[in-house]
């Protein structure tokens, strides 16, 4: 049995049988246990990856949802017009990035800016698909 396992069965399991529970004293108790539970995972190894947020550049976003609109037009997964729109967002999106960046360097904030516009067209793709899959029987 690994430390994971460990942890799970005899603290984590354990304390959310007790949180069932209405005793206030065996409740705080099992909260402090699985707070204590939780801190011990985050300082193992094999946990710290999966609690590292993944960093991915503008410019892997930017080609990641190119691919993917060149996938979702080769399987008709969307349509004509609406990969149309979301390629044209996608187009003015890398357009404003390039020049910022050719302006000089890329301030937080303009990051976050960017990074929100491909967050909603990433949604938006998403949505698309999931319309689309709807409509056909």
């Amino acid at each position: 049995m690994n430390y994971i396992e460990f942890i799970i069965f005899y603290i984590i399991m354990p304390a959310i049988q007790t949180i069932k529970e209405t005793n206030v004293r065996k409740t705080s108790f099992a909260i402090l246990s699985v707070l204590v539970a939780l801190s011990c995972f985050s300082c193992m190894p094999e946990i710290q990856p999966i609690l590292k947020p993944r960093t991915v550049s503008i410019d892997q976003r930017i080609a990641e949802q190119e691919k993917w609109l060149n996938q979702y037009i080769a399987d008709k997964t969307i349509p004509a017009p609406k990969a149309k729109i979301l390629r044209n967002k996608v187009e003015k999106i890398k357009a404003k990035y390039k020049k910022l960046q050719a302006a000089g360097k890329l301030t937080p904030e303009q990051s976050r800016s960017i990074n929100k516009m491909l967050d909603d067209t990433s949604d938006q793709i998403f949505r698309s698909t999931k319309k689309q899959k709807k409509a056909i029987p």
